[in-house]
């Protein structure tokens, strides 16, 4: 006994010849084939969708750049801040137009 065989073929791409409707040639596809039929932008959203849904890629790539620009900013902040909390002549902070006067 022999299984099923498995449908190997992921897409195929089709030229239409000059004349011809794309929503018949898709629907002559979809009849002799069984397997269904796109456009280039149907295709396009289709996979766009597919990877917003059922994957996390999205997800991990904003959260990766939301925790750079945070860490970014922490390490930032503090190198200015231990660049401008020292007193000698070459501070960056220690031009006249940088220096803060206690109250």
């Amino acid at each position: 006994m022999l299984p099923n065989e498995r449908k190997l073929l992921s897409y195929v791409l089709v030229r239409l010849q000059p004349g011809a409707s794309a929503a018949t040639v898709q629907a002559l596809i979809m009849q002799s084939t069984g397997l269904r039929a796109y456009t280039g932008a149907d295709f396009s959203n289709s996979s766009r969708a597919y990877f917003i849904q059922n994957t996390g890629v999205i997800m991990n790539v904003g959260l990766s750049a939301v925790m750079a620009f945070l860490i970014g900013g922490g390490i930032a902040g503090m190198t200015f801040y231990t660049s401008c909390s020292t007193t000698s002549a070459t501070s960056p902070c220690s031009a006249p137009w940088a220096r803060v006067t206690p109250p």
